[in-house]
């Protein structure tokens, strides 16, 4: 193992420095001394998708079309799996476009907006917001077939994408457009209430974002979600950062903290590392310093 990772830093290495063939036999070399073991699984991906991206520079199409298969099963096969490199992307794209192609009318038809939302996430954690709200929409198109709950998923996903894409008012027309239907779930409902909160903060509205941060705090409570709670307060406490009430702020990002404390290590995620870095900010700059050491 260790070996395969020295092998594979020294590829690595050779690709930065546009040294094809180089990086070709060291990652050769580490796949070889993997010898089919998948104890580092993100290790053999990489070597596997930097193999891949060599493959198809040199136009090696014979080894190329022996090992895209399996490094596009690694990676379909890790949906936690966060891209390290560009060549690990252009796969998933690869894959997450032939199973579109492969979609039959019916049966393949189910799948169709689970395969265009999931390709609007990859976009989207490549930071391409145009192409990821375009297959956004094609999901939300598609999930039709799959009853009310899927289309409202879909709709506050696609209303996150316009956010991040800068167009807070056209997620506040869609998101407004979910609450005027009364489809959405209790729990969507909440949800869809910080989403709302979020896009009017970035539109200045403070106020009325105070408000829905408000109701879905109470959504979440009344359904007993301790993570959408958390996830609320952090949200809450950022507005009260943004407004330039410090102490409110700290006051509920503890409060964030308290709640994601509890939660298994799994169902946290960025958002607990956020909070800490937020209130490590904060305390930093206001006091105790030791304090913000420890966030």
């Amino acid at each position: 193992m260790a070996l395969a990772r020295l092998c594979f830093l020294l590829g690595w290495l050779c690709c930065r420095r546009f040294k094809l063939s180089q990086a070709r036999v060291y990652f050769e070399e580490a796949l070889g001394a993997l010898e089919g073991s998948f104890g580092d699984l993100f290790l053999v991906v990489a070597v596997y998708a930097n193999l891949a991206s060599i493959y198809q520079k040199q136009k090696n199409r014979e080894k190329y079309t022996q090992v895209v298969p399996k490094a596009m099963a690694l990676l379909l096969g890790r949906p936690s799996h966060i891209c390290s490199t560009k060549a690990e992307g252009e796969l998933l794209q690869l894959a997450l476009w032939r199973a579109l192609a492969s979609l039959t009318p019916g049966t393949g038809q189910a799948l169709c907006g689970l395969l265009h939302s999931s390709l609007a996430q990859l976009y989207s954690h490549h930071g391409y917001h145009s192409p990821a709200i375009t297959f956004m929409t094609q999901a939300v198109e598609a999930s039709a077939v799959a009853g009310v709950r899927a289309i409202v998923d879909c709709l506050v996903a696609l209303a996150w994408l316009h956010v991040l894409h800068g167009q807070s008012p056209v997620a506040l027309d869609i998101l407004q457009s979910v609450q005027d239907a009364v489809v959405a779930s209790e729990d969507q409902e909440g949800v869809n209430a910080n989403m709302v909160a979020v896009a009017l903060k970035r539109t200045g509205r403070t106020r009325q974002a105070a408000q829905g941060y408000y109701r879905a705090l109470r959504a979440a409570r009344d359904l007993g979600k301790q993570r959408n709670q958390a996830v609320v307060l952090a949200n809450f406490g950022a507005l009260c950062l943004h407004a330039g009430a410090s102490r409110l702020a700290q006051h509920y990002l503890l409060e964030a903290v308290r709640l994601f404390s509890r939660l298994p290590c799994r169902e946290c995620g960025r958002d607990f590392t956020h909070v800490l870095l937020q209130l490590g900010h904060l305390c930093t700059r206001q006091g105790p310093a030791q304090q913000g050491k420890g966030y």
